[in-house]
């Protein structure tokens, strides 16, 4: 048993065809990769999740600054997945937060714009006239927002009188991570890699493109290889499942191509957990990983 992954981008649906073996077994043909049956699907399902340019986390200054006149805000960033050079601030390495002293909403977005640099976050008038502070990536996450006024800052050491107000609804909008984007793809997967470089340069579409949108499919796989059995176990065949994640440009439909191996006909979609603060565990968003039967 091991555990085989498989990455491959597709940027032309012609890489994509119907293919039939000698047994009259149906299934499907990726160009330069391999041919994959029906029947060696495990639970015959192909899992779809499209990709996207995320959110960036959004806070509402109107509502920040509500009720306070002489006061101090109180705002800790941080990322939710990756790294970047561009954050190797203070208050991201060191988790301090940014702290600004202000007198109204007026007093608050000039104090944050000078605060905060603005290849993090801009301070923007939305379309109801009120101000919000929005981040520029949508990496970045917005951990918490506490507000107090001042008399009751100066008094407490730890801010224990301080309002943790990111919980109230409509301050703070919680950013979703990008998934499948071009630059996604070459960040989290590493293309190219030595192995396809150090002899030839891959082909031009087997490289993700800069500023697109894949969607990803995915499923598990698994051809009994009979007669050969492992040292351990007694008349059993050795079988082993392996995981193979096609990146597909959004552009191009291609679920009747990824269908041929599904018994419903077409892939089942399935979301990316990206909403919120927390990172995700796994890059690839298919199912647990079956052990197949005896004999199988």
């Amino acid at each position: 048993m091991f555990d085989f992954w498989k990455e491959v981008i597709i940027n032309d649906a012609a890489r994509l065809k119907k293919v039939t073996d000698a047994a009259g077994k149906t299934g499907l043909r990726v160009e330069r990769c391999a041919d994959y049956l029906a029947d060696y699907v495990l639970g015959k399902k192909v899992y779809k999740t499209e990709g996207s340019v995320g959110t960036p986390a959004v806070i509402a200054l109107d509502k920040v600054a509500e009720g306070h006149t002489d006061s101090i805000v109180r705002i800790e960033l941080g990322l939710s997945a990756g790294q970047d050079s561009e954050f190797a601030r203070p208050w991201f390495a060191f988790k301090k937060p940014v702290v600004v002293e202000f007198t109204g909403v007026d007093g608050l977005v000039k104090a944050l714009r000078e605060a905060i640099p603005a290849h993090i976050a801009v301070v923007v008038e939305n379309n109801e006239g009120n101000f919000e502070l929005r981040m520029v990536d949508a990496r970045v996450c917005v951990n918490k927002v506490e507000v107090a006024d001042r008399a009751a800052a100066d008094s407490k050491e730890d801010w224990a009188e301080a309002k943790d107000i990111t919980k109230e609804k409509g301050v703070v909008t919680k950013n979703a991570l990008p998934f499948g984007t071009g630059e996604w793809i070459l960040e989290n997967l590493r293309f190219p890699t030595h192995v396809n470089t150090r002899v030839a340069a891959p082909n031009a579409d087997d490289m993700p493109v800069a500023g697109a949108i894949y969607n990803q499919y995915a499923f598990e796989y698994c051809v009994p290889k009979r007669g050969v059995h492992g040292s351990g176990a007694v008349g059993e065949p050795l079988a082993s499942v392996t995981h193979h994640i096609f990146y597909v440009l959004n552009t191009l439909d291609v679920d009747a191509a990824f269908g041929l191996l599904c018994e419903s006909g077409k892939p089942e979609s399935v979301g990316y957990p990206v909403e919120g603060t927390e990172s995700v565990a796994k890059v690839e968003t298919i199912a647990a990983t079956e052990t197949p039967e005896a004999g199988e």
